[in-house]
């Protein structure tokens, strides 16, 4: 679905997308309780997503996936 990101699941259990402003909210709920005086957005979790991936036990095969993920045009852009 075009303009939705990140998969949750609802009290059905059902797989749901978030669409862009219900992230934004939610990003905002969890900026404000952490005491963040700023406005989050979903751009800046990309790096953390990243570290996290290129982290896990499937090493140096995970930058492919992030490539695809982060629509990057090269290995070195990633």
């Amino acid at each position: 679905m075009k303009g939705s990101i990140f998969v949750t699941r609802q009290n059905t259990g059902r797989p749901v997308m978030l669409n862009v402003a219900s992230c934004r909210y939610r990003l905002g709920k969890l900026a404000s309780a952490a005491g963040v005086k700023w406005r989050m957005s979903n751009h800046q979790c990309r790096r953390t997503f990243a570290w996290l991936i290129a982290q896990s036990r499937l090493g140096n095969r995970s930058l492919i996936f992030l490539k695809w993920q982060f629509k990057h045009s090269s290995m070195s852009m990633t």
